[in-house]
């Protein structure tokens, strides 16, 4: 803001100007969008497996228009109690049903 560097708390992020709420910032969508992960985060107390993430993920994400939804990360632990496994699951145009998984090994 103004040039600087704000340190905002959140769980979720989206393109939603969380400093002071300014929806001019992304709009009223990412706005929304925005709202859509802060419910589903606090209905699961955070706690969410892959598959909800991303179904998260689809239910926030802008379907049509000029400013659609391009691309979604979803990082993953992939092993059990080690950083050994980690992955990034990248989600193109809306399509959730697709995934390109990139080990960061």
């Amino acid at each position: 803001m103004d040039g600087k560097i704000e340190v905002v708390e959140t769980p979720v992020v989206t393109n939603f100007n969380l400093k002071n709420g300014d929806i001019t910032a992304g709009g009223e969508s990412a706005m929304n969008r925005y709202n859509t992960l802060v419910d589903i985060y606090e209905d699961t107390n955070g706690i969410m497996q892959k598959e909800n993430i991303v179904k998260s993920m689809e239910a926030a994400s802008q379907k049509e228009g000029k400013w659609m939804t391009r691309w979604t990360i979803v990082y993953e632990n992939t092993g059990m109690d080690d950083l050994d496994n980690l992955a990034v699951n990248y989600y193109w145009s809306g399509d959730y049903e697709n995934v390109y998984q990139i080990s960061l090994k």
